[in-house]
């Protein structure tokens, strides 16, 4: 089974003050440590309630992505440059417009890099 990409815990915080509230089945300490549904039962039941320790909920990537879709019109599609890496445009829904694409000129590794940087980029620019 693959691991699932969860945000960042810079994004995750960012996600939190722009309104982002699911069920997750992980979330960031305080401290930026990511815990996920093995201990869910204990954030919910335990730690929550005494309103410490938990900083952010911790979406995956896709979360992230499909809340920003739904919520404010903004698809992010993630490119291959041929053998190369990956980039990300960013496109607004409602309206079919190109905002741009975003990361023309650095090129990322991996998927979840391009994810990472599209979301945080709608977070910090669009919203």
């Amino acid at each position: 089974m693959e691991k699932e990409a969860y945000v960042s815990f810079e994004v995750a915080r960012l996600l939190k003050d722009k309104g982002f509230d699911a069920q997750c089945r992980a979330a960031y300490t305080n401290y930026g440590k990511l815990f996920t549904i093995q201990i869910q039962q204990y954030i919910t039941n335990v730690l929550c309630s005494k309103g410490y320790l938990w900083d952010c909920i911790a979406p995956t990537h896709q979360m992230a992505m499909k809340w920003l879709q739904e919520e404010h019109h903004i698809h992010i599609g993630i490119n291959p440059i041929s053998g190369k890496g990956y980039y990300a445009t960013i496109y607004d829904v409602a309206d079919f417009d190109d905002y741009g694409i975003i990361s023309t000129t650095e090129c990322f590794f991996h998927v979840e890099q391009a994810c990472e940087a599209a979301i945080k980029y709608c977070l910090e620019n669009l919203i």
